[in-house]
């Protein structure tokens, strides 16, 4: 689909306030563009806003429009991570975190997500302490990406392959919990 608003994991605020001056901006934007809109998530968790997205513009559930392509990770769980080609980006959704994206616990550029998002299932905990979880941020640092928009944390808005390619080299021995 060429030209659409491309909405990955939307979240409506609960503040009312809050709320209010996302619809006007989003609003907006999408009159003026007078372009569909699509709405992806990245993990099922993540759906959030999407459905109240997806009512207030007709938009199109599921759909990557052209421009923007899905990368799933292969994990037991079904995450997709999404490239954004034109603009050299990445939204790992949350297989990847920003430094920050741990409260009390802060690293430098990115990191990977704690054991305990991953660790529900036998499946989970094998390929998040394993191959698949270095396959995986493996796959995305192929992408051509300087941007790593991370849904939770700080972005990384330079060098985002090769930090991508530092963390896989770092979680090669790593254990889930």
């Amino acid at each position: 689909m060429p030209g659409a608003v491309l909405l990955i994991d939307p979240v409506v605020p609960s503040d009312a306030e809050d709320a209010a001056r996302l619809w006007r901006a989003l609003d907006r934007d999408v009159e003026r563009l007078r372009r569909p809109v699509c709405v992806v998530i990245t993990v099922h968790w993540h759906r959030r806003g999407a459905d109240e997205v997806i009512a207030r513009y007709a938009a199109l559930d599921g759909v990557v429009p052209d421009g923007a392509m899905a990368i799933p990770l292969g994990d037991p769980i079904g995450e997709t991570a999404y490239a954004l080609r034109r603009y050299r980006a990445l939204v790992p959704g949350d297989i990847v975190l920003g430094g920050d994206g741990i409260e009390g616990e802060r690293v430098d550029g990115l990191r990977v997500c704690p054991p305990g998002w991953y660790g529900r299932s036998v499946a989970e905990r094998w390929w998040y302490s394993g191959i698949g979880l270095r396959s995986a941020l493996d796959r995305l640092a192929q992408e051509p990406a300087d941007r790593i928009l991370v849904t939770h944390g700080t972005p990384l808005l330079s060098g985002g392959s090769e930090a991508l390619r530092s963390l896989a080299a770092a979680v090669g021995g790593r254990r889930a919990a």
